[in-house]
């Protein structure tokens, strides 16, 4: 969902119902992690066009940062540490 300042809402699909630590990338997209429905990350521009990536070696992925060299990182629920690379 989308708020603007002067109040406008908008509904974007495609993101899920169990997503987790968004937030901003280097590519102006917000990331996310979708914990339970798939464990994987996704990406949502904002036009409101969805990725998911799957996160194979990582179950429940639950929180998510930017970091250096363009990447965002991500922590498990059974504590590992991920990273994606963004586009």
């Amino acid at each position: 969902m989308r708020v603007t300042t002067a109040g406008q809402v908008t509904t974007f699909t495609g993101v899920g119902d169990n997503t987790y630590g968004m937030a901003a990338g280097p590519d102006g997209a917000m990331w996310f992690c979708n914990a339970v429905n798939s464990g994987s990350i996704g990406r949502i521009t904002t036009t409101g066009q969805v990725t998911t990536y799957p996160a194979t070696s990582a179950r429940s992925p639950g929180s998510i940062t930017a970091g250096p060299g363009g990447a965002m990182w991500f922590g498990t629920g059974n504590g590992h540490v991920g990273r994606i690379t963004t586009p």
